[in-house]
């Protein structure tokens, strides 16, 4: 089992937000410490990092050895690793790997993966939800990880506010994991690696629009929102990617209107 292009090893209780993992997948075993973190001097070398997470944890991964040793001031619990370990760990074996990484979601429609990007609070994990909610498959929510023009999936859950918890009634409460509380929405399956076919940046606006996006603009937005702010060890990738098709989409604040929002969405790629 496994996410974001590795295949895990080494925590319980995981298992079930994961998905079958491919042959080719890098095996990393996940060795979870307690205790000060010493340092929050991070580096690259090869495919070996030193890193601080977001959290707080620091995490040492070595993909040759096929490990990913995390310490934090108490022993991560399982949800925390589903998120928001996890997505930092896959995040910087892609970096590793030369695989590229963005702070985005993705679901798959269209007979390929839509990538769902924008910045913090730009209603990024309430979009995700509701597509699902409308029959759409998740393929990652937080981090998207690219492997060949591919999404990789990511774990099995998305990660909800209170309000759009409450608003969706949807989502269980974990309380604080983290840097904030959640409300996990449990998803379900779907391929290991989805085609990428476009992306979808999200605004508000005062009213409910889609428009197409040019590839300059698609890729200063990819750039900005790039998951490791190392520099590119594929350059090249990241043009390929800003080549397909971009959307923007502009939508009020709320959560009201996110039915009509699906709506708009699916039909400007259909059209």
């Amino acid at each position: 089992m496994g996410a974001y292009g590795l295949r895990l090893s080494g925590v319980n209780g995981i298992d079930e937000f994961l998905v079958d993992a491919p042959a080719d997948w890098t095996p990393v075993d996940l060795v979870l410490r307690s205790g000060a973190v010493a340092t929050r001097e991070g580096w690259t070398e090869g495919r070996r990092a030193r890193f601080v997470t977001l959290s707080g944890g620091l995490v040492e991964l070595d993909l040759d050895r096929g490990e990913a040793i995390l310490t934090a001031a108490h022993t991560p619990r399982a949800e925390e690793i589903v998120h928001p370990y996890l997505s930092s760990i896959g995040a910087m074996a892609g970096y590793l790997k030369a695989q590229e990484s963005f702070h985005a979601g993705a679901v798959e429609m269209a007979g390929g993966a839509w990538g769902v990007v924008g910045d913090r609070e730009a209603g990024k994990s309430s979009t995700l939800a509701a597509f699902t909610v409308a029959g759409f498959p998740l393929v990652c929510d937080d981090t998207l990880v690219m492997r060949a023009g591919a999404a990789l999936a990511g774990p099995r859950s998305i990660d909800l506010r209170q309000d759009a918890a409450r608003s969706l009634g949807l989502g269980e409460e974990l309380g604080m994991v983290g840097t904030r509380e959640r409300w996990r929405l449990r998803v379900g399956p779907v391929e290991p690696e989805v085609e990428l076919r476009g992306w979808i940046f999200l605004e508000w606006g005062d009213e409910l629009d889609v428009a197409p996006l040019p590839v300059p603009d698609v890729l200063s937005r990819l750039l900005q929102q790039r998951a490791v702010k190392l520099p590119p060890r594929e350059p090249g990738a990241i043009l390929e990617l800003a080549s397909l098709r971009g959307l923007l989409l502009r939508r009020p604040r709320g959560l009201e209107g996110l039915s009509a929002t699906i709506e708009a969405i699916v039909s400007s790629i259909e059209s």
